[in-house]
């Protein structure tokens, strides 16, 4: 799996989050997909944005695996809420309302 690259402006709506993605080791889910799933169930209430973003609400990192091998390159302090998702056994419409009930910075 490539980059995926997430163009931002300065205006926002909804809560602003960074979406990063491991490195696609484990191939048994398409992770561009569920997080496509997840985008249309957050609707408006979400922006996501670039990961220089400057104070971004929050981030979601979905992995495809349980080693979250990304993880030890963010400082889950950093953000406002930071969501982990390690296999698709969530559903997105779960983990959109999870980001929705966050509470940001």
């Amino acid at each position: 799996m490539g980059c995926y690259l997430i163009a931002w402006n300065m205006k926002t709506e909804g809560k602003t989050v960074i979406v990063k993605f491991c490195g696609g080791c484990n191939p048994k889910y398409d992770r561009v997909a569920y997080w496509e799933e997840i985008k249309t169930r957050a609707g408006d209430a979400v922006t996501w944005v670039a990961a220089d973003f400057p104070r971004p609400d929050g981030m979601l990192l979905i992995c495809g695996c349980h080693s979250v091998c990304p993880l030890k390159h963010y400082n889950q302090a950093d953000y406002g809420f930071f969501i982990l998702v390690d296999s698709d056994r969530k559903s997105p419409g779960s983990v959109a309302g999870s980001i929705i009930d966050k509470e940001g910075t």
